[in-house]
C-alpha cells in the first residue's frame, strides 16, 4: 500500500489516496492511516476503487488517524485505491509532515505468505505548481478533468492553483490550458 506525496497551501482541500500496489488476490483488508492533526483535518472519507460499498468501514474519532475496517476487495486487478482522505489544510506554511501506514491486516486468496510493504509520504503545506489539482507536483490529464469538473459544477471552491489563464476563475479555458500543459513534450 502507499501515500503518495502531496502539497496544498493553508486552507485548501488536499484529497489523499491509499493506493493498492500488486494487490491481486487480496480478500479483506484494514489498516490505519497516520497524519499529523496539527497540519492536517479529515474532512471526508471515500471508499477507493478496489472496496467494495456493503462491507468499507472508517473510524476517525482518534486525532492523527483514520482506521479502516475490514472491507472485502472486488476485481482482480492488480493496482487500485483503498480509500480517499480529503483534509483541510490547517498547518504552518513550510511545514512538511508524514503521512504513513500502520497496523495492516490483510487476508488473501493463495496459500504462500503475502508480504505488505506500506509506504507513507511527506505531505507539505505549500503553494501548488500551477495546473496541479492533486497537490502530486505534477500536471496530468487528470488535473484538466478536475478543472473541468470545477469549471462545469460552478462550485464556489476555487483552487488558484488552476486558474492558469489569470483570470480569476477556473473555467473550461483552463482546464484545456492544462490538457495541453500534461501533454508530454
Amino acid at each position: 500500500m502507499i501515500v503518495p506525496s502531496r502539497v496544498s497551501p493553508l486552507g485548501g482541500v488536499v484529497r489523499v489516496p491509499v493506493e493498492l500496489n500488486k494487490a491481486a488476490g487480496i480478500t479483506n483488508l484494514g489498516f490505519t492511516l497516520n497524519y499529523d492533526p496539527n497540519a492536517l483535518r479529515v474532512m471526508s472519507v471515500e471508499r477507493g476503487s478496489r472496496l467494495t460499498r456493503d462491507s468499507f468501514s472508517y473510524n476517525t474519532d482518534t486525532l492523527g488517524q483514520v482506521r479502516f475496517g475490514f472491507a472485502e476487495t472486488k476485481g482482480s486487478g492488480h493496482e487500485g485505491t483503498a480509500a480517499v482522505v480529503s483534509f483541510q489544510v490547517v498547518g504552518t506554511e513550510g511545514a512538511v509532515s508524514p503521512i504513513t501506514l500502520s497496523d495492516a491486516l490483510v487476508n488473501h486468496q493463495d496459500e504462500e505468505p503475502l508480504t505488505m510493504q506500506l509506504v507513507g509520504a511527506d505531505f507539505k503545506v505549500g503553494s501548488k505548481i500551477s495546473g496541479d489539482a492533486d497537490g502530486d507536483s505534477r500536471v496530468t490529464a487528470m488535473d484538466a478533468l478536475l478543472a473541468l469538473k470545477l469549471a462545469s459544477s460552478q462550485s464556489s471552491r476555487t483552487d488558484l492553483s488552476l486558474d492558469v489563464n489569470n483570470d480569476g476563475k477556473i473555467t473550461i479555458e483552463d482546464a484545456q490550458i492544462i490538457l495541453n500543459m500534461a501533454r508530454p513534450s
